[in-house]
């Protein structure tokens, strides 16, 4: 029972648990594609429609060295892999006509030849929100682009299905975002006799 006290009272002195679905995504498009953004610069729409999002990774790429004995593994660098976001499909295709665009800028449709990286690279910051919408954590995608762009699939025989748009972005590096809102206590019901207290997680 301790324990468990222990647990219940350091998740509140840590603002409770974080939440997979309070997030935000704002995606700076470029100034080509910002007269296709209703709300100006992008954020807030494409924010909106997004339906899911992934802070990158950070792998450290290493080598194997060893004189006689078992190899140590010796830090060469690092990489990171694209980060995957899903949109909502609205009925004028408001996403998907910005990404047709953004990758038809990047290659040339008819001449195959890539436009200057300045011309469509920009950043992409992603934000972990706390319950009252408050930016706890971000990440910041530097140079980063649309690499992929998935099918939309039709289907005859699903009636309430709704369309969605998965796009990968790469970008050069990513770096954290500081000088975010520091958590509160959190201050929701907790119910000691769960064997396993939700923190408000059934209220999300």
């Amino acid at each position: 029972m301790d324990n468990i006290q222990q647990f219940v009272a350091l998740i509140a002195n840590k603002g409770g648990v974080a939440k997979t679905n309070r997030f935000r995504i704002k995606i700076y498009l470029t100034n080509d594609l910002a007269p296709l953004s209703a709300s100006g610069d992008g954020g807030r729409d494409m924010s909106l429609l997004c339906e899911s999002a992934s802070f990158p990774n950070k792998t450290i790429t290493s080598i194997d060295y060893s004189i006689w004995r078992n190899p140590i593994k010796i830090p060469t660098g690092f990489t990171n892999d694209d980060v995957t976001v899903v949109f909502h499909l609205t009925n004028d295709y408001y996403i998907k006509n910005i990404f047709d665009s953004w990758l038809n800028s990047i290659v040339n449709v008819d001449t195959y030849f890539a436009s200057y990286d300045t011309t469509f690279k920009t950043k992409v910051e992603i934000f972990q929100l706390d319950e009252k919408d408050r930016e706890i954590y971000g990440v910041e995608l530097i140079d980063a682009y649309p690499i992929s762009m998935g099918a939309v699939e039709l289907d005859n025989t699903v009636n309430n299905g709704t369309q969605k748009l998965t796009v990968e972005f790469t970008y050069n590096t990513w770096v954290p975002i500081n000088n975010l809102t520091s958590v509160d206590n959190y201050t929701g019901d907790i119910n000691l006799n769960q064997a396993t207290p939700n923190f408000g997680l059934a209220n999300a």
